[in-house]
């Protein structure tokens, strides 16, 4: 999920129009699309969020791989 709409390639209307965060609580959807790292998924436009949010869980699901160092992470594709 990112709040920042200049990172969208593409963009679209979605029927879904709240996602449930962290405490329970639903904020607005507005869309969802296609950004610069190519993961074969749809990233959610969620303009009250203030941090972009990366799912590890959906990211392994989708055959990747994270290395986590220090400050920085790298993803990469199981195969290559």
């Amino acid at each position: 999920m990112t709040f920042d709409k200049s990172f969208f390639k593409t963009l679209q209307p979605t029927r879904i129009t709240k996602v449930r965060i962290e405490n329970d609580d639903y904020i607005a959807l507005k869309g969802k699309g296609t950004i610069a790292i190519s993961i074969n998924s749809n990233v959610l436009y969620v303009p009250d969020i203030d941090k972009n949010l990366l799912s590890v869980g959906q990211l392994i699901e989708k055959g990747m791989k994270m290395i986590f160092k220090d400050k920085s992470y790298h993803i990469f594709y199981i195969t290559g």
